[in-house]
């Protein structure tokens, strides 16, 4: 039995291609939510306004959740793609024109991909001081003893990761929003803020 090498392969519905850039996922996704965008444009009109909310979820939403933690580490000029039909699909559901500032498409309501990106990490932090992580993944994160640790002595609660050097490390999906866990800090019963050691 031979194995293949390929650049790209399909695990859970994720695109995994040998580089992590993320690019094939990421252009599956953009493709999934463009159809979605369509939909969208055609149901505008014969719907209630307060059910388009639920359209955009339905549509579009559900398509970028799904494995957001993986291919949101893509770089940013990857994953701008997304945002433009996100745009768009708000503009859309809101009857909003191209002059529109985008900032004024996100409301309380619909979070930009960044955020949802943040948000998706954050929850990932969240569960592990829950105490709701597989035992394999809990070795990813600790707290620092301060007691030793005396470089960080001052700051409480301190979420540490291990340093690599490899750029294709860096690129993984563990490592890649590591700054994103400050961002959302309300969801934590305590502040924690993280630093490679």
């Amino acid at each position: 039995m031979t194995l293949e090498k390929k650049d790209t392969v399909k695990y859970l519905g994720i695109l995994l291609d040998s580089q992590l850039s993320w690019q094939p996922q990421v252009s599956q996704v953009k493709r999934n939510i463009s159809y979605g965008l369509g939909s969208l444009y055609k149901l505008r009109h014969f719907v209630p306004k307060k059910s388009l909310p639920n359209l955009y979820y339905s549509f579009i939403y559900s398509h970028i959740s799904y494995g957001i933690k993986a291919w949101g580490a893509a770089n940013d000029s990857i994953l701008s793609s997304i945002s433009v039909v996100m745009n768009k699909a708000l503009r859309a559901i809101q009857f909003k024109g191209k002059r529109e500032p985008v900032a004024s498409l996100y409301t309380n309501q619909f979070l930009n991909l960044s955020s949802l990106i943040q948000f998706s990490w954050m929850k990932i932090i969240f569960k592990y001081f829950l105490g709701h992580f597989p035992e394999h993944f809990r070795s990813f994160f600790k707290i620092l003893d301060h007691t030793h640790q005396t470089r960080f002595r001052d700051n409480v609660n301190t979420i540490v990761l291990p340093q690599f050097s490899s750029k294709l490390t860096m690129r993984s999906i563990f490592f890649k929003r590591y700054s994103d866990v400050e961002q959302f800090g309300y969801l934590l019963s305590k502040e924690y803020k993280l630093f490679f050691i």
